[in-house]
């Protein structure tokens, strides 16, 4: 009995031991990371700003959020408009564009809600390595004819 007993430990503690292992090494960084600013958390100069490191060793997808909490009768009201957005490297160049949407970028709708997913940039490798600063600004009037409460950014790694 007491080789089975020997033999059942030691099967017990390889199993234990590989499960620690696999838990230990498999723990990686998320693949997709996402950022909201609410309306109400706009900086003082109406930006949505948000911050986040971009490493080298990764390539980054990135797409812009934006939610209009307004019914169809409102939506119907919409056709495009632009989202203004300034980078900020870790060295402090700035760098600036508009980005135009229309209702043909719609990517969910509820009764009440309205998503945009707009894909930004794909396989993207950052020039410079660490914290950027991205500030984001829409027109005051379509934020408040279009009840968007905030605007966010999605992040997807890949190795």
């Amino acid at each position: 009995m007491g080789i089975w007993k020997s033999i059942i430990h030691s099967s017990l503690r390889l199993v234990f031991l590989s499960i620690a292992f696999v838990c230990i090494f498999s723990c990686s960084r998320p693949n997709i990371q996402e950022y909201f600013v609410k309306t109400a958390d706009r900086d003082e100069d109406g930006n949505f700003a948000f911050t986040f490191d971009l490493e080298k060793t990764y390539v980054y997808d990135i797409d812009i959020l934006i939610v209009m909490d307004c019914n169809r009768k409102c939506f119907n009201k919409f056709e495009n408009t632009y989202i203004n957005i300034m980078w900020v490297s870790p060295k402090g160049k700035h760098y600036e564009e508009k980005v135009w949407f229309s209702r043909d970028n719609l990517s969910q709708e509820t009764r009440l809600s309205r998503l945009f997913m707009l894909p930004y940039r794909s396989n993207l490798r950052p020039f410079e390595y660490g914290k950027w600063s991205v500030y984001m600004t829409l027109d005051d009037k379509i934020i408040e004819d279009f009840k968007i409460p905030g605007v966010g950014i999605r992040l997807k790694t890949e190795k």
